[in-house]
């Protein structure tokens, strides 16, 4: 017994096609993934960068570093 079900555009290519297809799309649902995970992410900063704090720069600071005596 045959059923009658409307011909989809993807059941008119073959199967290799569709394996292909798949096989592509799931490549690059795994990439945007990997893309998108913060560890992946954090990591490619520089390790000097991660220590950088702001210093404040005194007075005291100043007369020292132009005291040329």
């Amino acid at each position: 017994m045959k059923m009658n079900i409307r011909e989809l555009p993807l059941l008119r290519v073959s199967k290799k096609t569709l394996y292909v297809m798949s096989l592509l799309a799931l490549v690059a649902a795994t990439t945007i993934s990997y893309l998108l995970l913060p560890t992946f992410n954090s990591s490619s900063t520089a390790l000097a960068q991660d220590g950088v704090k702001e210093e404040i720069v005194t007075t005291e600071m100043l007369s020292r570093a132009l005291d040329f005596r």
